[in-house]
C-alpha cells in the first residue's frame, strides 16, 4: 500500500468530535484536515453537519470516511496532508492497523463506561473486545498513551496485565 502525507495521530473517543478535538488537540498537532473514520457517521449527514461546525470554528478542514474508504483513499491523499484521525472505539484503530495503516500512536480519549467495562482511567473503560484491540496495537508497536488534551496528564499504555475482568 503506498501512503502519502501523514497520520500525525490517531484519538480514540466515543464522542468522536467536539471542542477538545477541534481545538487544543488539532492545533497542538499543528494538523490541516481532521479525518473522522466510522462507518455509522459516514451515513449520517447531521451528525457530519456538527462536526463540521466544530472543525471550522476551528478553521480546520474535515472529512468523513467509512473503514474501507479511509483504507483506500490514503493512496490518493495529498504528500501534503498532515493528519488527525478520530475513531469511536479501539476495534477501528485495530482493524486499520491490520490492514497496513501506518499507525505510530495512538491516544485515549474518552471510552465511557458501559455494563461490563472496566477502568483503564477516569475516562477509558474497556471490555475483553477493546483488550484484545489494545493487545493487537501493542504487538504492532504502537505507541498507546491516555490524555484529555495536549498539556494535562499523559499515561502511557504499555501492557495490560493490571486489569482485571468481572467473571
Amino acid at each position: 500500500m503506498q501512503i502519502e502525507g501523514k497520520i500525525v495521530l490517531v484519538r480514540i473517543d466515543n464522542r468522536l468530535v467536539h471542542g477538545q478535538v477541534g481545538g487544543p488537540w488539532s492545533a497542538s498537532l499543528d494538523v490541516n484536515v481532521l479525518v473522522v473514520v466510522d462507518n455509522e457517521v459516514v451515513l449520517d449527514p447531521l451528525q457530519q453537519r456538527l462536526m463540521e461546525f466544530v472543525a471550522n470554528s476551528n478553521n480546520i478542514r474535515i472529512l468523513f470516511f467509512s473503514v474501507q474508504d479511509f483504507i483506500e483513499a490514503l493512496t490518493n491523499s495529498s504528500p501534503h496532508s498532515k493528519m488527525f484521525v478520530v475513531v469511536r472505539n479501539v476495534q477501528t484503530v485495530s482493524e486499520l492497523v491490520d490492514a497496513g495503516v501506518p499507525i505510530d500512536t495512538v491516544n485515549f480519549g474518552n471510552m465511557h463506561y458501559e455494563k461490563g467495562k472496566v477502568p483503564l482511567s477516569r475516562k477509558v473503560y474497556i471490555n475483553n473486545e477493546d483488550a484484545e484491540g489494545i493487545q493487537n496495537l501493542l504487538d504492532h508497536q504502537v505507541i498507546c498513551f491516555m490524555q484529555d488534551v495536549p498539556g494535562t496528564y499523559r499515561e502511557e499504555l504499555t501492557t495490560l496485565a493490571h486489569v482485571k475482568f468481572k467473571k
